[in-house]
């Protein structure tokens, strides 16, 4: 049998223990937020990475003639959208959640991403048309 053992504290050791939960548990929230913070930062830097490497690549497959670097450009095209359509799904669920205070900066990342999706989009219907 499990006995269980019954502690007698007194109101000033209590009032110490509630004391150092407290900062215990506002360290670990800080420490989540500062590092869910880092987390957001590094998606911002890789979000303006992706979309500066889409653009370039849209530039070069519209200067493009021979048809095969136009397909390997097409291809890395979607292999660019991809990954930014990984970091949106990201976005969005910090978005969703109430965790993130300030969303501006995730919202326009979000809209910078979509509007590069609609971009791909036309790509795909020309590529689709032509075939």
């Amino acid at each position: 049998q499990w006995y269980q053992r019954r502690v007698v504290i007194t109101a000033g050791e209590y009032k110490s223990y509630l004391r150092i939960k407290k900062e215990f548990e506002c360290s670990t929230t800080m420490a989540d937020k500062r590092k869910l913070q880092g987390e957001i930062d590094r998606c911002h830097k890789k979000v303006g990475e992706g979309v500066e490497s889409f653009k370039e690549t849209w530039k070069k497959l519209q200067q493009a003639t021979n048809p095969n670097q136009k397909e390997k450009y097409e291809q890395d095209l979607k292999k660019e959208i991809k990954k930014l359509q990984r970091l949106r799904d990201q976005i969005k669920t910090w978005c969703a959640s109430n965790e993130v205070k300030d969303k501006r900066i995730l919202l326009e990342d979000r809209k910078l991403i979509e509007t590069q999706m609609e971009t791909f989009k036309v790509l795909e219907r020309e590529t689709k048309t032509k075939a």
